[in-house]
């Protein structure tokens, strides 16, 4: 007389794919410090624009190759999400350019973000462990504070500002719309 109750965890999926989000692009975070702080310490910028090269051809130069490498992981993780299994599709309700979208300006503006550090710091190996450092911090301070406390909207909107909150708000919004099946 009773209905079978379904156990699964539809939020599970989610968490596993924001942690595999979160690890994977610290490497390339990494690399990008990495190559930033070793052209900024070799003085390569400063012979370019002697050479009559733009600045913005410096930054382009930075930024072009890891946003194509970032936009193609996007895409590879949006389809992957609505890709169908004997489960069906991990998201069915929410629109694959929607989650393309968010994955692409997180990591955009992850990218932006690292850079700033990267300009700030003129050692390879300090460049990569204060990014890889801020990067650990604000996962932890976003996961400690949100599974401690009740929080308000003020407080969360603080949180959606620092770099891994507004991924994890934005992952929290998708499950919670496709565990309600709306």
């Amino acid at each position: 007389p009773f209905a079978n109750y379904d156990d699964s965890n539809k939020q599970r999926n989610f968490i596993a794919t924001y942690l595999i989000i979160w690890f994977g692009i610290i490497f390339i975070l990494a690399t990008f410090t990495s190559q930033i702080i070793h052209e900024k310490a070799s003085g390569i910028r400063e012979i370019l624009k002697i050479n009559g090269a733009k600045i913005w051809i410096i930054y382009g130069n930075w930024f072009i190759p890891y946003g194509l490498i970032t936009m193609a992981m996007a895409v590879i993780i949006a389809c992957l999400w609505k890709m169908i299994d004997q489960g069906g599709a991990l998201i069915t309700y929410t629109e694959t350019y929607i989650c393309f979208l968010i994955l692409l300006l997180f990591y955009w503006s992850e990218l932006c973000s690292v850079a700033f550090i990267a300009s700030l710091i003129s050692s390879p190996i300090w460049g990569i462990l204060v990014v890889i450092g801020y990067w650990a911090v604000s996962f932890g301070v976003v996961y400690y504070l949100l599974s401690v406390y009740q929080m308000s909207n003020v407080q969360l909107v603080f949180l959606a500002l620092l770099p891994v909150g507004g991924l994890q708000e934005c992952f929290v919004a998708m499950a919670a719309y496709e565990t309600t099946g709306a």
